[in-house]
């Protein structure tokens, strides 16, 4: 019996060491009106479709200029009351490549603070184009004001193109093309999987375990479009959705890298840089030629 016993506990640990997790974030809400959905729609739509997934609990990270009036407050309320994280996204979604620090931290504080008044905020901070500063003295400074007023570094772990993708689509609406949504679902939904299991197999080479995942996505039509779908893709492949907060308890991935100033891919990223992990560290399709090029051969846009 005490044999039997110790058997289901290796293979208890075994499942839990070795599942993958992975938890999905969305940048830049509340996005204006695409032209497939209007801002509420998508809102609207997304809630539908991550419910129907059995995505309990996303992130979303808020530019808070974007927040015009009641429409945009209400698409927000709506995350919130669906049981979803907001985070801050900075007010303006400056560029620390171009702001100064002075002006950044200025910026970020004008979310907090307007976040917190609209009683919304979770304390999650998500860096605008996972950019962290020019120079260390600057990526030190920024990340100590964070910390001090509390903040979860919201890092990612995989990187992707789909605000590129949303794009392409919505450039073809636009020009008032043929699209073949389904192939477009597949178009998609292929290329998000192919760029989760590149970073799975990188963070595999860095930790030498598997590790929670943060997927970085944009609040855009197409992941109101085909979010369930990603996530069932996922889920065929052994992925279990968690929440933002598990996925950031993560003992590897909290470990802050000291000594590199390449965070611009996320988490695991700069941990292969800092410990001289051989690349390389872009799956290929964090490249707008290249998504041009499958946008074509997936033959998304039909002839009539």
């Amino acid at each position: 019996m005490e044999d039997f016993k110790g058997i289901l506990l290796i293979i208890f640990f075994s499942i839990t060491c070795f599942s993958k997790e992975i938890s999905l974030s969305f940048d830049d809400a509340p996005l204006g009106d695409g032209l497939y959905f209007s801002g509420t729609q998508r809102t609207q739509h997304l809630i539908k479709e991550l419910k129907a997934a059995g995505v309990e609990r996303a992130a979303f990270y808020v530019n808070t200029s974007r927040i015009y009036g009641e429409r945009e407050l209400e698409r927000l309320k709506a995350y919130k009351s669906n049981g979803h994280l907001i985070g801050n996204h900075t007010h303006s979604h400056l560029n620390l490549k171009y702001s100064s620090i002075e002006d950044y931290l200025k910026d970020l504080d004008q979310a907090d603070s307007i976040l917190s008044e609209l009683n919304l905020l979770d304390k999650y901070f998500r860096f605008p184009f996972l950019r962290r500063g020019k120079n260390k003295e600057e990526v030190e400074s920024i990340r100590n004001h964070i910390v001090e007023k509390g903040y979860v570094d919201a890092f990612v772990t995989v990187d992707n193109f789909d605000f590129y993708m949303n794009k392409l689509f919505q450039d073809a609406l636009k020009g008032k093309k043929n699209v073949d949504m389904d192939r477009l679902r597949t178009f998609y939904v292929d290329t998000l999987v192919q760029g989760v299991e590149f970073y799975e197999k990188l963070g595999n080479k860095v930790y030498k375990t598997p590790v929670r995942h943060v997927l970085l996505l944009h609040e855009n039509d197409l992941a109101a479009l085909f979010i369930k779908d990603l996530v069932n893709a996922l889920k065929s492949k052994g992925w279990k959705i968690i929440s933002p907060e598990r996925a950031y308890s993560d003992p590897k991935t909290k470990v802050y890298p000291q000594n590199t100033l390449n965070h611009g891919q996320g988490r695991i990223v700069a941990h292969a840089v800092e410990s001289n992990i051989p690349g390389p560290y872009r799956s290929g399709l964090e490249n707008t030629k290249t998504l041009d090029e499958m946008f074509k051969k997936y033959n998304v846009l039909t002839v009539e």
